[in-house]
């Protein structure tokens, strides 16, 4: 089984328009403090619904929006690379985000703000290894979590990760009891951190393929508990 990414762009500005009712019902689950795992068909707009909504509530006072997208990860040290590289572009997280990163060179922080957030996510993604990505993605939610505002956090294309850990770096193939356990790995140590900082750190889950199948076929369905679903509708 191969799941590939839909291939669609995202709109914003005047490009984005309707979705009306499903922005603002999906704004509510994020204001209650739910955690979200957001399905639709292929071309949907389910990005651009989600980055339309970071956009407003960037806007306002309220929260502090993070987008991350997944789709190169390959693993779970990938994702907290991508994700600390991300809070780079949120006020008032970024020199939270650098202290989970303290031991890196001092020269790197000199210049990192001067660095787009490929170079970022390559110098921190260096920092970590197969054994301590758990601790670091630990240490980068908490200090997210301690923000003045609490943080919204998007994943887009989550599911494609979750399937390269199951099936290999190319998503092919069948699952792997290694697979699976990697898979579980991450999978308990997003949940376990989405439901400690719950109301402080708030989750978006989506991506161009679903993630409940995915779990399904691996036995892990459970994991998928800590979300609430949104179906955005033709």
């Amino acid at each position: 089984m191969k799941l590939r990414k839909g291939g669609s762009n995202w709109v914003d500005g005047d490009r984005f328009f309707d979705r009306v009712d499903d922005i603002a019902a999906l704004e509510e689950q994020v204001r209650d403090g739910a955690h979200t795992l957001l399905t639709a068909q292929r071309r949907m707009g389910k990005t651009s619904l989600v980055r339309e909504l970071l956009r407003r509530l960037g806007n306002g006072e309220d929260f502090e929006p993070i987008f991350v997208d997944l789709e190169s990860a390959m693993d779970p040290a990938d994702a907290i690379a991508e994700i600390g590289a991300c809070s780079q572009s949120a006020q008032g997280v970024w020199h939270q985000v650098k202290s989970v990163f303290a031991n890196m060179p001092a020269a790197v922080f000199d210049q990192i703000e001067t660095l787009s957030v490929a170079d970022v996510k390559a110098k921190l993604r260096g920092g970590m290894s197969e054994g301590t990505w758990p601790q670091k993605g630990n240490r980068l939610l908490a200090a997210l979590a301690e923000n003045e505002r609490p943080v919204v956090l998007a994943m887009d294309e989550l599911p494609i990760l979750v399937n390269r850990l199951l099936r290999g770096k190319q998503g092919e193939g069948d699952i792997t009891p290694r697979g699976r356990q990697a898979a579980d790995e991450f999978l308990s140590w997003l949940r376990y951190n989405a439901q400690t900082h719950r109301s402080r750190i708030i989750l978006i889950v989506s991506g161009s393929v679903g993630l409940e199948p995915i779990l399904q076929q691996a036995g892990l369905s459970a994991h998928a508990n800590v979300f609430s679903p949104f179906n955005l509708k033709p």
